[in-house]
């Protein structure tokens, strides 16, 4: 009569003991799948945004609008695995063209900006690209930054950070050799605090092929976080 008692409690302890491996398995599986997901996690940008219902319409109403219009609106990207360029300025292909015929170059300039909330944006990019089939004249292409690119830089700049570019930003852009690097080297960018933000200013160049990137941080924090992200 003992051993169906016997086998009872063996079988009590044989389940108890599976329940614990079970429960330790499912913790370190957790514990495991937390950690891996944390260290892969992108750091969150934060500080102040320039707002959401401005910062896609400062491409509008400056120097450019003879060239053409950059209506963007602030939309979300759910898709998104960068959390930092989760909401941007829609569509991010549209892009004014100025074509210089006389000599054989063409100038595309592009305004992106990028957040991580429905708020607004923690930067605003400018892109300024030249390029020709034959090789740009300095003087030449010079012509058109002083013409087109530092006022609209300058019109940016007022409206996102309600104060005027420095003088020695608009030194580096009207003499981008300053600054520059070889063409598909990243150049080290100049950079600035400006009002509550800051702004950088770097250039690629070549013969025939030259391009400006202008970016606009909308607070130091946003600064900061973007250099270390």
């Amino acid at each position: 009569m003992t051993k169906p008692s016997i086998n009872l409690t063996n079988l009590s302890i044989i389940l108890t003991v599976m329940i614990f491996i079970t429960l330790g398995c499912g913790n370190s599986s957790n514990t495991n799948s937390n950690t891996g997901s944390s260290a892969n996690q992108t750091k969150v940008i934060g500080g102040s945004v320039f707002p959401a219902n401005e910062v896609c319409s400062y491409a509008k109403g400056s120097v450019l609008d003879k060239y053409g219009s950059l209506v963007k609106k602030w939309e979300e990207d759910v898709g998104s695995k960068d959390p930092n360029a989760r909401y941007f300025c829609e569509p991010t292909d549209k892009s004014i063209k100025i074509n210089d015929f006389v000599n054989d170059i063409e100038v595309s300039i592009d305004y992106d900006a990028w957040g991580n909330n429905l708020q607004g944006a923690y930067i605003i990019k400018l892109e300024y690209w030249a390029k020709s089939d034959t090789s740009i004249r300095s003087d030449v292409e010079q012509a058109l930054r002083i013409k087109n690119l530092i006022p609209y830089c300058k019109d940016i700049t007022k409206k996102a950070l309600k104060t005027p570019l420095s003088q020695s930003i608009v030194e580096k852009l009207q003499n981008p050799k300053s600054i520059s690097s070889p063409t598909g080297v990243r150049a080290k960018p100049f950079c600035e605090k400006l009002g509550q933000g800051f702004v950088c200013v770097t250039s690629n160049m070549s013969q025939s092929d030259n391009l400006v990137d202008f970016k606009i941080f909308a607070s130091v924090e946003s600064y900061q976080g973007y250099q270390n992200r």
